[in-house]
């Protein structure tokens, strides 16, 4: 599926709209029951599927091409040119950050990358207070 770019462009056509609809629902009830200061939508797609176009804040999260297909190996027991066949139907790194707020660099350990994202958490606390001001 990922080698043919017309049949997986129709998928996403068919496909995106739908994902859209239930995270507006997903999100629509979580802000109505939890009422949480921000909601994270996260997508190895987010500008492919032109969903960023919805997001106020843009984090990406990059690491080498080694370590991302060591990951992704464990986690979804695809092997290495299955995750390469993949990952050339997304935008590039480069790309990414340039439409991103911010960037962070996941190339250690996951006790750093929690103290990252604690740091982000108090970032937009900050920044969601002032602008409810």
């Amino acid at each position: 599926m990922f080698k043919n770019s017309t049949a997986l462009k129709l998928l996403c056509t068919i496909i995106h709209p739908w994902i859209s609809i239930d995270f507006k629902h997903w999100m629509s009830v979580i802000i109505l029951q939890k009422k949480p200061l921000y909601v994270i939508k996260e997508s190895a797609l987010l500008f492919e599927s032109k969903s960023y176009k919805e997001c106020d804040f843009i984090i990406t999260v990059t690491a080498s091409k080694k370590n991302m297909i060591e990951r992704i190996i464990k986690r979804d027991n695809l092997n290495e040119n299955q995750i390469i066949d993949r990952l050339k139907n997304q935008i590039s790194n480069k790309k990414r950050k340039k439409k991103s707020n911010l960037i962070i660099r996941n190339y250690s350990s996951i006790y750093h990358l929690q103290k990252k994202a604690n740091k982000i958490h108090k970032r937009l606390e900050k920044l969601i207070t002032k602008k409810n001001q």
